[in-house]
């Protein structure tokens, strides 16, 4: 689902259920949805919930996961839809107060319009160039030594999307990405693992401009976005699945047979289990037990950041090499 869909649904119920003329949504529906129908504990003259809408203000919403998120504003008669990739769902709210609205507002002042370019400059991450070649190890295959496969699947298995940010919740794999092999050319670097049966290869511009590619996991289809770099003397790439709602950063360290790949997720994966546990009546009802919890909840989630590390099996060459896709 796009912006635009997610925008289309929040027009339709502010037009009483009719897209382009037509109702596809009773009417009846459409007002019962958005009127409060659950009062919220200590805000009964405020805030509400209706059908699936968040109601504030005389604006509502619906609020999904990572800064998923449509509103409707009767007095604008606009509509806001926001991909935004957050943890807390209050950041979106911030922002679409102190910024977003701002640009429905007759006396909007240049003050508002800066802040507003800020952010979205901030937004846009400008990709990095390579200076030079990197040294990669080609024609070579690594394995994930036993200590790292461990580790691993402490949360979850070692993957390219992992389950908490992916925007599909369709079949994972089990086991955790293995067999990478790399290949190099003037301008991209590529990356190539299997996921059990699935293989995965995601190119990455060296030259500033990111490359595009394809590949399915357990049934799934992912387009992936990516550029490589190097800083502090490491290979470094930035993997977005398009049509997920996360970023993969992940630094490759090359030493001999052994290399290690460290993968972190934008938004954090770590941050928003800490968050979730730290609301749950379990741990706030826990006393002076809280602080080891959340110790020992916090060491078990540094295991999904750690450096996952590989090493080159000496009758496992690459026959045959073959470049990017």
């Amino acid at each position: 689902m796009t912006l635009s869909d997610l925008a289309k649904i929040s027009q339709c119920y502010a037009d009483g259920g009719r897209y382009n003329g037509v109702q596809v949504i009773p009417e009846w529906w459409t007002k019962e949805a958005t009127k409060k129908q659950v009062e919220l504990p200590g805000r009964e003259n405020e805030d509400g919930y209706g059908y699936l809408f968040w109601l504030q203000d005389g604006v509502f919403s619906m609020n999904g996961m990572f800064g998923q998120q449509i509103s409707y504003f009767p007095k604008y008669n606009a509509v806001v839809a926001i991909f935004n990739c957050v943890v807390k769902d209050d950041m979106n709210n911030k922002l679409i107060k102190n910024l977003l609205v701002k640009a429905f507002e007759e006396d909007s002042t240049e003050e508002w319009d800066k802040k507003l370019d800020d952010y979205l400059k901030n937004r846009c991450e400008k990709p990095a160039a390579c200076e030079a070649l990197p040294t990669v190890p080609t024609g070579k295959i690594f394995y994930m030594t036993p200590v790292s496969d461990t580790l691993a699947k402490f949360m979850f298995p070692a993957s390219i999307i992992p389950r908490s940010i992916t925007s599909s919740f369709a079949k994972r794999p089990k086991k955790n990405l293995d067999r990478v092999s790399f290949d190099l050319s003037e301008n991209v670097f590529t990356v190539r693992w299997f996921e059990e049966d699935d293989e995965v290869i995601i190119n990455c511009g060296l030259d500033g401009n990111p490359r595009l590619s394809e590949c399915s996991i357990k049934g799934y289809k992912y387009i992936i976005w990516s550029y490589a770099y190097m800083k502090n003397g490491k290979l470094n790439a930035v993997v977005k699945p398009l049509n997920t709602l996360s970023t993969q950063r992940m630094t490759f360290e090359f030493s001999g047979d052994t290399i290690k790949i460290q993968m972190k997720s934008t938004p954090s994966y770590p941050e928003f289990i800490k968050g979730n546990a730290e609301q749950s009546s379990f741990v706030r009802n826990s006393g002076k037990f809280k602080p080891v919890i959340m110790k020992g909840l916090d060491w078990v989630l540094s295991t999904s950041e750690m450096p996952t590390k590989f090493k080159r099996m000496a009758s496992a060459e690459i026959s045959t090499k073959s470049g990017p896709i």
